[in-house]
């Protein structure tokens, strides 16, 4: 089975608030390894989990709370306008995987296939990061964390650099 689409489905609602970096202090490459390391763990895990899920949402920028407790309590809160919502799961739903790749990186490409000869193996392509993983929702997951590190860290440097290659920006003269 073979599936491929554009990021146009909207799961998150267009007022989730977002950081503007996935973590507040740290460069560019800090959190492009933050990123490439949880793409590692959901390419390694057999399941999604509510904690994975808050993992994968506070790298990729979403203002999140965790919930307080025990064992009981999993998961946590996302920031959307003045109220906060559960976290969706982003690594065992793959409806909610491709809503958080629209909203981060709209109109991105993706593919997934899962392999028939062997038991509990997907691959997914996003924005040519590929990765293989137990479930669909995991790989999505992954290949958007490794898409998403290598975009941002992309932009950074474009910013530091500027549009004349140079740091600082064009030249003026």
């Amino acid at each position: 089975m073979l599936m491929a689409g554009p990021a146009s489905t909207r799961i998150v609602p267009p007022h989730a608030e977002f950081l503007a970096t996935s973590r507040s202090s740290g460069s560019a490459v800090e959190q492009a390894a933050h990123l490439a390391e949880l793409a590692l763990l959901c390419e390694r895990a057999t399941a999604g989990s509510p904690d994975l899920d808050c993992d994968v949402c506070e790298a990729l920028g979403f203002v999140v709370r965790r919930r307080p407790g025990g064992k009981a309590a999993k998961g946590g809160i996302l920031r959307q306008g003045t109220t906060w919502k559960s976290v969706g799961r982003i690594t065992s739903d793959t409806a909610a995987t491709l809503g958080v790749l629209a909203e981060l990186m709209p109109g991105t490409s993706w593919s997934l296939a899962h392999e028939p000869m062997e038991a509990n193996v997907f691959r997914a392509e996003i924005a040519g990061e590929r990765t293989v993983a137990a479930s669909a929702a995991l790989a999505l997951t992954a290949a958007m964390l490794r898409a998403y590190g290598r975009i941002a860290n992309t932009r950074v440097r474009a910013v530091k650099l500027g549009p004349a290659g140079r740091a600082g920006g064009a030249s003026t003269g």
